[in-house]
C-alpha cells in the first residue's frame, strides 16, 4: 500500500511523525516502537485492503526509559536498570503527540477510533496506557514485556480506564522456556492479563500464540495486531 510521511512536530528529543495513506479514515494508531520503526510501521499498513489508520511514531526511543513504567533493576546480570519514564513519554503522546495528528488530520478523538499498540517493552507500555487514561479504546501488546516486575501489582490495583475497550494479546509459544527467572513467567503473566480482561464484560479480548521466540515473524505478529483490532477481516494474514 503506497503511503506518505509527514513530521508533525519535536518535542524535546523526540520526533513524532505521521504515516498515512491516500484514503485515510478517521482512526488513529500510536506504533510505540523503536528508532526503526519503518518495517513495523509497514507491517501495520499491509494489514488494511483499502483505509488505514494514520499511524503516529516517534523517535528517538530509550526502550529501558520511555517503555518502563517505574523504575526497576536490570534482568540481566550486568545490564543497566529501567528508568521509569513512561509517564512522561504518555504525557508528551497525550498533549502534544495526538492534537498535532488530529490537527493535521482532521481526525476524531473518540477513543473508539483510537489505539495503541507495541512489540515488547513496546508491548508493556501500550497495555500499562490503558489504566492510566481513556484516550485509547483499543490496544494491542504483542510479544509485550509483561514480565516486567511489579506489573502484577499495579494491574490489580487499577482498572483499565476504557469502556468497551478492546485488547489484543500475542506471545510466542517458546517465549517462556527461558532460565530466566523473571521472563519465564511471560506465557503465566499473559495468560492471567488476557484473563482478567476476559472477565469484565465490557472489555473484548483476544490471545494469539504463535509459534516460534520472541523475534520470529514480528512484522506478521504486528499485522494481525492491527488487524484484528480495527477489525479488518483477514488481512493480517498477508
Amino acid at each position: 500500500m503506497e503511503y506518505q510521511e509527514k513530521e508533525l512536530l519535536t518535542v524535546g528529543r523526540h520526533v513524532f511523525t505521521a504515516s498515512y495513506t491516500k484514503d485515510a479514515g478517521d482512526r488513529l494508531l500510536v506504533l510505540a516502537a523503536g528508532d526503526n520503526h519503518q518495517e513495523e510501521m509497514e507491517a501495520v499498513l499491509g494489514a488494511f485492503r483499502e483505509s488505514a489508520p494514520v499511524i503516529l511514531t516517534f523517535a528517538p526511543v530509550n526502550w529501558d526509559t520511555d517503555y518502563s513504567p517505574w523504575p526497576a533493576e536490570g534482568i540481566f546480570k550486568e545490564e543497566r536498570g529501567f528508568g521509569g519514564g513512561a509517564e512522561d513519554m504518555l504525557h508528551t503522546i497525550l498533549e502534544q503527540g495526538i492534537p498535532a495528528a488530529r490537527q493535521e488530520f482532521g481526525l476524531s478523538a473518540d477513543p473508539a477510533k483510537t489505539a495503541i499498540m507495541g512489540y515488547s517493552l513496546g508491548g508493556l507500555f501500550a497495555f500499562w496506557s490503558m489504566f492510566k487514561t481513556n484516550a485509547f479504546g483499543m490496544c494491542a501488546t504483542c510479544s509485550g514485556s509483561l514480565w516486567y516486575p511489579g506489573l502484577d501489582t499495579f494491574c490489580e490495583e487499577h482498572t483499565i480506564c476504557s469502556k468497551n475497550a478492546r485488547v489484543y494479546f500475542s506471545l510466542g509459544g517458546k517465549e517462556a522456556k527461558t532460565k530466566n527467572p523473571v521472563m519465564s513467567t511471560i506465557e503465566d503473566r499473559t495468560r492471567a492479563f488476557y484473563n482478567a480482561c476476559q472477565a469484565r464484560q465490557d472489555i473484548t479480548a483476544t490471545l494469539e500464540m504463535n509459534p516460534g521466540g520472541h523475534f520470529r515473524d514480528v512484522p506478521k505478529r504486528i499485522a494481525k495486531a492491527a488487524a484484528w483490532l480495527f477489525k479488518e477481516q483477514k488481512a493480517g494474514d498477508r
